[in-house]
């Protein structure tokens, strides 16, 4: 095994020989990728991740004649609650499951890999309970889904369906980002850290 990751009831592994991505555990909402709605996974189910040329409207079944990614081509795996983003080498993510508030930045629920249509590289993302945050190569900050607690970082509460930049943010260059259940922390090249959502434990 060369990677897991690990959301509230779902768990992916990513194989070190062959590359191979394994999931398991909760798929109510296609969280799990593999095609089909079932409140328990309990054995590995492998999922196929199309290629990023794909287009985002590709069948569970053109999905699975394309070849899977490979281990060198996996950098992350990021699970929410009932959604996950799969990020490549490349800079390219492809997401599934739930989209009830935007979160999978592509308008719809979906129940195989679909990619996100970015103008940019990505280079690090992270899922909240119902929101996302990537990085892109270029160091700028991206946030999408619920903004119910302003876990975006927008100056308002209002979910985004779609990737957008934080405004806020928009002179800093950010290497790396990581999200709560519903807040969002930063890390800016120059070693300052950008935080913001719900803060009634202190989180943030």
């Amino acid at each position: 095994v060369k990677d897991v990751a690990c959301g509230p009831a779902q768990t992916f592994v990513v194989m070190a020989r062959g590359g191979d991505i394994f999931a398991f555990g909760d798929n109510r909402r296609g969280q799990l990728g593999i095609g089909s709605l079932e409140s328990k996974v309990a054995f590995p189910h492998r999922v196929i991740l199309p290629s990023s040329s794909s287009s985002s409207s590709s069948s569970s079944s053109s999905s699975s004649s394309s070849s899977s990614s490979s281990s060198s081509s996996i950098l992350k795996i990021a699970c929410g609650k009932e959604h996950t983003i799969f990020l490549l080498a490349n800079g390219s993510m492809f997401t599934c499951g739930s989209n009830d508030d935007g979160q999978l930045g592509i308008g719809r629920t979906v129940t195989v890999p679909t990619l996100i249509p970015l103008a940019h590289r990505v280079a690090d993302v992270a899922c909240g309970w119902r929101h996302a945050a990537a990085i892109t190569a270029g160091g700028s900050l991206l946030t999408w889904g619920s903004n119910s607690h302003g876990q975006l970082g927008m100056g308002d509460r209002r979910r985004r369906l779609a990737p957008a930049r934080v405004v806020c943010a928009r002179s800093m260059r950010f290497l790396q980002v990581a999200c709560g259940s519903m807040h969002t922390v930063a890390l800016a090249e120059d070693g300052s850290l950008l935080c913001f959502g719900r803060n009634d434990k202190g989180q943030l």
